[in-house]
């Protein structure tokens, strides 16, 4: 009964090939339809992180070129610690004495040095090209992800695809049922036609000659194996 069905599925396929890919193409087109959104929307959050990620980098990168541009120069200031005699001359009874001390006095060099944080705008530079690369590569892949979709769904259509497609094609159509029917009756009708030719046709010499050959064949291994005395 399976071989039936199968053949007139089959046969149906053929007849019905231009529907069946009509068919074909709204499956996929409803399968497209549940998944796009939801990857749609994974790419668009991805675009929207990668966004605010640029904001924040411009905004960095503006204050840091407005405070490179107002202050090219900045001033350092250093403080060195140099010991300084101080002498103290003392009087007493015994006389006039002097004590010299050295006391640590701090010595104040200031210098001006480029600001900075011009070294730190070519960092954000490159920071800010790299996520702009990113952000067009995901807003392409956005632009293209319905095709894409498609395409792989194409690529993976299995069988059991083509038979829930072709199903689908017959629960819908009555004149694809008739026609399948038809065709199952006809490959039913065929087959029982074989088997009652077979049933009713008597042997011929050939078959009568093979079945001897393999009588023999049989009584040769019983002999062997002992099953049979030999009288």
């Amino acid at each position: 009964m399976d071989v039936y069905i199968i053949g007139s599925l089959i046969i149906d396929q053929i007849i019905f090939k231009d529907d069946i890919d009509l068919e074909k193409e709204q499956f996929i087109n409803n399968i497209v339809e549940n998944i796009y959104p939801k990857r749609a929307a994974e790419r668009k959050l991805q675009i929207a992180e990668l966004n605010n990620q640029l904001l924040s980098k411009d905004s960095q990168r503006t204050k840091l070129a407005t405070d490179v541009a107002n202050n090219p120069l900045t001033t350092i200031t250093t403080v060195q610690m140099s010991p300084v005699p101080v002498t103290h001359t003392v009087t007493d009874s015994s006389g006039t004495k002097s004590n010299t001390n050295y006391v640590n006095k701090p010595t104040i060099t200031k210098s001006q040095v480029p600001n900075p944080n011009a070294a730190l705008l070519a960092a954000l530079d490159t920071q800010i090209t790299t996520l702009q690369k990113l952000k067009i590569a995901k807003e392409d892949s956005l632009a293209n992800l319905r095709g894409s979709v498609e395409r792989t769904l194409k690529a993976k259509t299995g069988f059991l695809d083509e038979l829930n497609i072709m199903w689908s094609l017959l629960s819908r159509s009555l004149p694809a049922t008739i026609v399948y029917i038809i065709w199952f009756l006809l490959l039913l009708g065929l087959e029982l036609f074989i088997l009652m030719n077979k049933r009713h046709e008597k042997p011929t010499d050939y078959d009568q000659m093979i079945n001897h050959q393999m009588d023999t064949h049989i009584r040769k291994i019983q002999v062997l194996s002992g099953q049979t005395n030999i009288t």
